[in-house]
């Protein structure tokens, strides 16, 4: 802002300063073959589907992410995201507690990989995987918190599913589906 305001006079009000602003979280990358960006780049079709649907089949789709994620990798014994999970099936709101578990939990599990640019996964690693699941749960239950319009979690389930996202993918593309036609 320095610059700009050195080159064209505009700046900022000092009130601005004393105001609440919107902020933009940025995770670590998880690997340097896979690009931190949208759902869209890696299955452009199935995210055209997904933004196509109708806000219920979105929020249907992204508690499944949560449910699988949950399931898959040991997540169901934090019980904040099991309420979580309970409330979005039953299309009640759930409260900030199930993003803060999930905070926590993907923290406590990236720990291996503080102080290096990328979170590199080794062959097999089941705390990677467990990782970047927890990282798929909580991108999710953001945005079930929001209008479900973020897909981000669908990134993070890709990458934790790896060889078990084809079969992942076909059941959320046959949700999605549901009531286009």
């Amino acid at each position: 802002m320095a610059i700009v305001e050195s080159r064209t006079g505009a700046h900022l009000d000092d009130d601005w300063f004393d105001q609440p602003q919107p902020a933009v979280f940025i995770d670590k990358p998880i690997s340097s073959d896979l690009p931190p960006i949208g759902f869209w780049h890696h299955e452009p079709d199935l995210d055209a589907r997904i933004r196509l649907a109708p806000e219920h089949i979105r929020r249907a789709l992204l508690a499944r992410v949560v449910h699988e994620m949950a399931i898959r990798f040991e997540h169901d014994t934090v019980p904040e995201v099991t309420e979580a999970l309970e409330a979005a099936h039953e299309g009640r709101p759930f409260d900030e507690a199930a993003v803060n578990a999930m905070n926590t939990v993907h923290e406590s599990l990236g720990e291996h990989w503080d102080g290096q640019f990328y979170a590199e996964r080794e062959q097999g690693d089941w705390q990677w995987s467990r990782w970047v699941a927890a990282n798929a749960i909580r991108h999710s239950l953001w945005s079930l918190k929001e209008d479900a319009r973020c897909l981000d979690g669908l990134t993070y389930a890709r990458a934790a599913l790896s060889e078990k996202w084809p079969a992942f993918k076909e059941r959320l593309h046959e949700l999605a589906t549901i009531n286009l036609y």
